[in-house]
């Protein structure tokens, strides 16, 4: 058990991280960059600091079946088990990913930060 333990937790943080790291991969190259791989984003809006901040939406959805547990009194006693059948839902959730860019000399945005977006989201 402490094996499982052990290696969920690791897989937690390799996991976790992901959308972070994709996103640094960005950071000193032009907005268009971003834009070119995940379309105009849906909001820009310029900070008081000078900078502007652009924000992609992403809708992740995913269904999640319903489990049923069930007990069964069968041949030597009291036995319990689950099972997976249809009738769950689907869950949306709305990732949002902003980045930060400063005015770049020939008219563009060159992007200098982002903000690390939810653990649901990485």
């Amino acid at each position: 058990m402490r094996t499982f333990t052990t290696i969920l937790i690791l897989c937690s943080v390799v996991i976790s991280g992901c959308a972070s790291t994709i996103m640094k991969g960005y950071v000193s190259r032009d907005i268009s960059a971003v834009i070119a791989n995940y379309g105009p984003p849906i909001n820009s809006f310029d900070l008081p600091n000078g900078q502007r901040a652009f924000q992609w939406e992403i809708i992740d959805t995913s269904y999640v079946p319903e489990t049923i547990t069930y007990d069964d009194e069968g041949g030597r006693g009291y036995q319990r088990g689950s099972t997976v059948r249809s009738g769950g839902y689907v869950k949306e959730t709305a990732c949002f990913y902003t980045f930060y860019a400063n005015a770049a000399p020939n008219g563009g945005w060159t992007i200098t930060g982002f903000e690390k977006p939810s653990f649901e989201c990485e």
